[in-house]
């Protein structure tokens, strides 16, 4: 008789703490997904360039430690791993932007070199960015479509967890 009163406490404590919940997500996908809602949240109510870099990283290392987990699914994973590329080209269009264009935002694209080389890069991923052959990068329009485009993975993202 005491069994089963003991195994009665044992599984109402279970129940009320949700170990037995199907709604219960792992600790790495919680921490992934805060991460990458955190840095949604900055770009979409301003973020200056050095809260923009701090970020990144938290980021990123979430999304690699929910990678590493054991509760890791690879649908998830990859559409993490996309985000994060995103936030990632951002902070490099801002960087460069930062390093090579520090008067007005605009990065030459025809100066060859590096500059050219991550003109080429950005527009390659992002195609959709300019509908003329570009002859500058303005980080003030690239920064938010690429945000945008990070935020509509976010929204897959949060759908297939739900």
């Amino acid at each position: 008789m005491k069994h089963f009163v003991w195994l009665e406490i044992m599984l109402a404590v279970f129940v009320s703490t949700g170990a037995f919940s199907k709604d219960k997500k792992p600790p790495e996908l919680e921490e992934a997904v805060l991460a990458i809602e955190e840095i949604q949240n900055l770009t979409e109510t301003g973020v200056s360039y050095y809260d923009y870099v701090r970020a990144l990283p938290k980021v990123t290392l979430a999304v690699k430690r929910y990678a590493k987990s054991s509760y890791k699914e690879a649908d998830l994973e990859i559409r993490m791993e996309r985000i994060v590329g995103h936030y990632k080209a951002a902070g490099n269009v801002w960087e460069i932007c930062n390093r090579f264009a520090k008067n007005y935002g605009l990065l030459p694209c025809w100066q060859g070199g590096y500059t050219e080389e991550m003109c080429h890069t950005i527009t390659s991923l992002y195609p959709k960015m300019y509908t003329d052959e570009p002859r500058q990068i303005d980080r003030d329009k690239a920064l938010p479509f690429i945000w945008k485009e990070a935020s509509k993975e976010i929204e897959v993202l949060q759908e297939m967890i739900k």
